[in-house]
């Protein structure tokens, strides 16, 4: 389940759920809560077999980008990349720089410095 507009705040992450039997002849949604979908609503309704030839580098670091600013807001590109190093994830300079590009993420500042962000509705 995905969260398309919001006119009063940012939007929500994504849910993940899978349909599992409660009983004989009955089903029921079951949320997978500990398993964030990184997806927006947009991803989910425009995705294309083609553009999956990013490959799984760059997939990995979009998704990592997006959720860590989503959860923490403004950040400087020293801490997110000390964050991915801690959880085993190493991006080649090419690779933040189209992540970031894909997102949209603004950046304020110079090098490991630099804060970066996610656009809001509101940016211009």
């Amino acid at each position: 389940m995905a969260h398309s507009k919001s006119n009063v705040d940012r939007l929500a992450v994504s849910l993940r759920y899978r349909i599992e039997a409660a009983e004989p002849g009955v089903t029921r949604f079951k949320w997978l809560v500990d398993d964030p979908c990184l997806l927006t609503a947009d991803d989910l309704v425009s995705w294309k077999p083609d553009e999956d030839r990013r490959g799984p580098e760059r997939r990995n670091c979009v998704e990592f980008v997006r959720e860590l600013l989503a959860e923490r807001g403004s950040t400087r590109a020293s801490e997110i990349k000390a964050e991915a190093k801690k959880r085993g994830l190493e991006f080649k300079r090419s690779t933040w720089d189209r992540s970031k590009e894909y997102l949209g993420v603004r950046s304020q500042g110079r090098g490991q410095e630099a804060v970066w962000k996610l656009p809001s509705l509101t940016d211009n």
